[in-house]
């Protein structure tokens, strides 16, 4: 129809899986041409693809530093912190709209809220930024997480509770889940306090990202602690070293397996 158009917004992937087995049930196409068909049907379907972009880190940034300020400021407080994004979105394209831009147009009682919520932000976000792909649902799950742990450390009463440590430990959660659960078994038989972690930071400290490689690569617990990822996160402040982990690994245990033997759950 003339001056028509059907815009469609879909995940790629889920539609490329559907085509081909759609296909493969009725027989009509192998392995071999599956690919090819695929690339055909959609060609002739999508006249105007595009892709939406990874988010960058400085929006990544700026993305996280909003859902903080929209969680943590009253709703008039927080048009006013938009309408500044707006401005400043004008002029700047491609640096961070952070805690130092919302603090023009809040209170000092707010921006003091806001900067313990953001404490540990810009370090950790190139992390976050290539561990979620820059995709805004995930990030917006990694911190409606840290959000409840958070809240399940307060009803539990945990002292000297540091925010910082559970959004890096969180970051490694999501980034290198068997990296996490290793540091789990490592802390769970030292109290708390994995003597595996003084010596991973040690090997970080004062060196090049390759010096410290080698280093890991030359020790047969840490190789798998040796990539350029994982060695970023080892020395993101804060420093886990003599820090007691247990309670901030007790706020993550749905993600792990149960400490408790199956056999004393049987009389």
């Amino acid at each position: 129809v003339e001056k028509t158009a059907f815009v469609i917004g879909a995940d790629p992937r889920i539609v490329r899986n559907a085509i081909e087995y759609r296909y493969k049930s009725q027989g009509k196409t192998d392995d071999d041409a599956s690919s090819r068909l695929v690339d055909d049907y959609l060609e002739k379907l999508i006249q105007v693809p595009y892709y939406l972009p990874r988010l960058s880190d400085s929006e990544v940034e700026t993305y996280i530093s909003l859902l903080v300020a929209k969680r943590e400021l009253p709703d008039e407080v927080f048009t006013k912190a938009i309408k500044a994004f707006h401005t400043f979105r004008q002029d700047n394209r491609y640096s961070v709209f952070g805690l130092a831009n919302i603090k023009e147009v809040i209170s000092p009682e707010e921006h003091q809220a806001l900067s313990n919520s953001l404490l540990s932000i810009p370090a950790l976000v190139p992390i976050i930024t290539q561990t979620l792909s820059g995709n805004p649902r995930q990030i917006k799950r990694f911190l409606n997480t840290l959000t409840l742990r958070k809240r399940l450390a307060s009803v539990a009463k945990i002292s000297n509770f540091n925010d910082a440590v559970l959004a890096k430990l969180m970051v490694l959660e999501y980034s290198e889940l068997q990296l996490f659960k290793q540091l789990y078994e490592w802390q769970i038989s030292q109290q708390g306090v994995p003597w595996q972690l003084v010596e991973l930071e040690t090997a970080c400290k004062d060196k090049s990202s390759e010096e410290t490689k080698q280093e890991l690569d030359s020790k047969t617990d840490f190789k798998n602690w040796s990539r350029d990822k994982v060695i970023r996160w080892l020395k993101v402040e804060p420093l886990l070293n003599n820090i007691d982990l247990s309670d901030y690994f007790w706020l993550s245990r749905d993600k792990l397996s149960s400490t408790i033997p199956g056999s004393s759950l049987i009389p």
